[in-house]
C-alpha cells in the first residue's frame, strides 16, 4: 500500500527537517499520515458494510508546534467508545521508530492506565494484563500476534502502545501488501474492536483490575508526593468529603471485585507524612527510606477492611479509612494473633471513630475484631 510505504520511506527526512511539527502538509509523510491513510481506512469501514460517520480516523506525527513524535500513527475510532488515541480502545497504524515496519493494531489508551497506577512500569503492566483478558473474548486469527508488539522505540508513548496492543500484525518496510491485503486485516480488527465495544463500551482498564502487593505499592507511592508550606504543614487532604458511593467494580481472575485507587491510598500516605500510625515519640516505627518517595517507609491499610465493601453502603477507599503503617506493624494486622490485633484496633477504631462517622462507615468493635480474624490481599 503506497501511503504507508512513503511514510516509511519519507518521516525519516520530515524529522530531520523539522524538529517541531508544522501545521501544514509539507511532506509526503505528513500527507500520508494526515491524509492518504485515513482517507483509505474510511474507505475500508465502508467496503465492510460499517457507517464511517460513526469513527473518528485521524492521523498524527505528533502535536503541532511540538517536538517531531517518535512513533507517528494512524487511528480508527469508533465513537461511542474514544475519539482519541489516549483513551478507550481503538485500531491503530503505528509506525517503528526505525521505520522498519508499521503495525496494524488493536490497541487501548495508554492515559487512562497511567492516570489509574500513577507509576509507568506499573500501567504497562496492567496494559499487558487486559490485553490478555481482551483477547480471551475474542476468536484466534491466523497470521495475527497476540499481546505485545515492538515499535523499537524506548518512548513512554510508544512503550504504551507495545503493552497495550492486544491483536496485531506488522508489515516490513519495502514489503507492505496489496491494499485488497490490507484492507481485510483492517476489517478483522474493526470486527474484533466491534465485538469488544458491545461488552466494554467505553475502557478496557477495568478488565484485570487484579494487582501485585509490589506493584500496588509502586503505584500508592507514585501518587505520595507532597508540599509542605513554611511551618511543615502538609498541603494535602482528602480528595472528597462526606460519604461515597461503593468504587467502581472490575474484573480479575474472571470474578468482579471493587478496585481500589490507588490516588486515595498514595493520598492518605502523604496525610500521614509517612509515620506509622503506631508510632510515637519515643518509638517513631522508622523503616527504611523508600526508593519511590525518599522518606519512611509505610504501607497503606485500610482501617475497616477493603474486603467488605460490599457489607457498607459507602465507600470504604477514602482517606479517613486509610492509615500509614511501617511493614511490622502492617504485617502484625494481616497475620497476628488476635490477642495482638485487640489493643491496636481498638486504638485505630476510637482515633477514626468521629472521621469514619463523616463518611457514612459505622462499625463497632466486635465487628472490626471478627473482620480481623481473616484478611484478604486487598485489605
Amino acid at each position: 500500500m503506497i501511503e504507508l510505504e512513503t511514510v516509511l520511506s519519507d518521516y525519516a527526512r520530515t524529522k530531520s527537517q523539522f524538529k517541531r511539527v508544522p501545521s501544514g502538509n509539507s511532506t509526503p509523510a505528513l500527507l500520508a499520515i494526515r491524509q492518504g491513510i485515513p482517507d483509505a481506512f474510511r474507505r475500508f469501514i465502508s467496503l465492510a458494510g460499517l457507517n464511517p460517520d460513526d469513527f473518528r480516523v485521524y492521523g498524527s506525527a505528533g502535536q503541532v508546534n511540538f517536538s517531531t513524535a517518535a512513533v507517528p500513527w494512524v487511528v480508527i475510532c469508533k465513537r461511542t467508545v474514544t475519539t482519541s488515541a489516549t483513551d478507550g480502545y481503538y485500531v491503530a497504524a503505528l509506525f517503528a521508530e526505525d521505520m522498519s515496519s508499521v503495525t496494524l493494531s488493536l490497541n487501548q489508551g495508554y492515559t487512562a492506565f497511567r492516570e489509574r497506577y500513577g507509576d509507568n512500569r506499573v500501567a504497562y503492566g496492567k496494559l499487558e494484563d487486559c490485553a490478555r483478558a481482551a483477547l480471551t473474548k475474542l476468536p484466534l486469527h491466523p497470521g495475527f500476534v497476540a499481546g505485545p508488539i515492538d515499535l523499537h522505540s524506548n518512548g513512554e508513548l510508544a512503550l504504551g502502545y507495545q503493552a497495550g496492543s492486544i491483536l496485531a500484525k506488522s508489515y516490513k518496510t519495502g514489503m507492505t501488501p496489496q491494499e485488497s491485503e490490507i484492507q481485510e486485516d483492517v476489517e478483522l480488527l474493526l470486527r474484533a474492536y466491534l465485538d469488544l465495544a458491545e461488552r466494554y463500551p467505553k475502557s478496557l482498564v477495568d478488565l484485570d483490575v487484579g494487582i501485585s502487593d509490589e506493584a500496588l505499592q509502586e503505584a500508592v507511592e507514585s501518587f505520595a508526593v507532597y508540599g509542605e508550606d513554611a511551618k511543615g504543614e502538609v498541603d494535602v487532604y482528602p480528595a472528597t468529603t462526606g460519604p461515597q458511593p461503593p468504587p467502581e467494580m472490575g474484573e480479575s481472575k474472571g470474578k468482579r471485585k471493587y478496585v481500589r485507587s490507588p490516588r486515595i491510598l498514595g493520598r492518605a500516605l502523604a496525610m500521614s507524612r509517612h509515620i506509622c500510625a503506631f508510632a510515637t515519640e519515643d518509638d517513631p516505627h522508622i523503616s527504611f527510606m523508600s526508593r519511590k518517595t525518599k522518606k519512611n517507609y509505610v504501607e497503606a491499610h485500610h482501617v475497616v477492611p477493603f474486603s467488605y465493601q460490599g457489607r457498607f453502603a459507602h465507600s470504604l477507599d477514602v482517606e479517613e479509612n486509610i492509615v500509614a503503617l511501617c511493614p511490622n506493624c502492617h504485617r502484625k494486622l494481616h497475620h497476628g494473633t488476635a490477642a495482638e490485633k485487640n489493643a491496636p484496633l481498638e486504638r485505630l477504631l476510637n482515633e477514626r471513630h468521629v472521621a469514619l462517622g463523616s463518611r457514612g462507615i459505622s462499625v463497632s468493635l466486635s465487628e472490626l475484631k471478627a473482620m480481623y480474624k481473616s484478611l484478604s490481599a486487598d485489605d
